[in-house]
């Protein structure tokens, strides 16, 4: 209820949809973190912004959008008219695009206001008492003594982009909760490490590409998982429909396994190389 009233303010005052994402995101992580602090429950903070946002996402982008035709409505003299686009039987790779990607921005949205919340959480709070929350929702690196072995890495976040895949295509709105879980993880071990190391802070900017790049691939391969489930659903499995999207989800699989390579990659050369010359 809370909500679908901020967000028909939000929309009221003509905030764009990003913008809108990103409000909500804050303003629900700010609540989760006062909650969580109140009944000194981490998960609390965790369950309050999944739940929160979850009608939001199901109401402004729709995953069953990819898999149907959208509706228009236009208010004109007093009459209600409707358009509705039907899809053509095989997608191209450009309609695909058109409709994934304003879903992949909107998560992005969240995921940044949500890590925001949650780095300012843990570089501003009192770090006994916030770690005994929050167990088990963070880690903890140093710049100085971490190495990291490229292979060991690769395939961790490959296997924790498969978990996200299968969770998204279990339960319907997976997705949601893979996106929350990561932004308050890698906010609180980034706030923590802020917190603990005195050392150059401009440094930490290093971190921000292989981040964005691993969420990235993360939210890729949520959002395929729940079309998959989707798919399922409401095509026929032997239809030249379903062979599609599943081609389509398949295609998006590898598209998420080249990001959390990269940013394996990126993240490699920042731990081993740059970062014991900085700090």
């Amino acid at each position: 209820m809370l909500a679908s009233i901020l967000e028909r303010i939000l929309h009221g005052s003509r905030i764009g949809r990003l913008s809108t994402a990103f409000f909500l995101g804050l303003f629900f992580s700010v609540l989760g973190i006062f909650v969580a602090l109140q009944t000194q429950i981490g998960f609390v903070a965790l369950f309050i912004v999944s739940i929160a946002i979850l009608p939001l996402v199901c109401k402004s982008i729709s995953l069953s959008e990819l898999l149907s035709g959208r509706v228009s409505s236009n208010s004109k003299y007093g009459f209600l008219f409707e358009t509705i686009e039907l899809r053509r039987k095989r997608w191209n790779a450009r309609q695909f695009l058109s409709d994934f990607w304003p879903l992949f921005e909107t998560y992005l949205m969240y995921f940044l206001a949500i890590f925001i919340a949650f780095v300012a959480l843990g570089s501003l709070g009192e770090l006994p008492f916030l770690t005994k929350i929050f167990s088990g929702q963070y880690g903890f690196f140093n710049p100085l003594e971490t190495q990291i072995s490229f292979q060991a890495l690769m395939f961790n976040n490959i296997g924790v982009l498969l978990l996200g895949f299968l969770f998204a295509f279990i339960f319907e709105f997976g997705t949601t909760f893979v996106v929350v879980r990561n932004a308050i993880f890698w906010g609180l071990t980034l706030g923590f490490f802020i917190n603990s190391f005195s050392g150059n802070p401009i440094g930490l900017l290093l971190i921000f590409p292989h981040l964005i790049l691993e969420a990235s691939g993360y939210f890729v391969s949520s959002i395929a998982g729940g079309v998959m489930s989707k798919s399922i659903i409401e095509e026929k499995i032997e239809s030249e429909r379903f062979r599609d999207l599943f081609t389509q989800v398949l295609v998006l699989l590898l598209v998420s396994i080249l990001l959390v390579i990269l940013a394996a990659g990126i993240e490699t050369i920042v731990f081993n190389q740059l970062f014991p010359r900085i700090f």
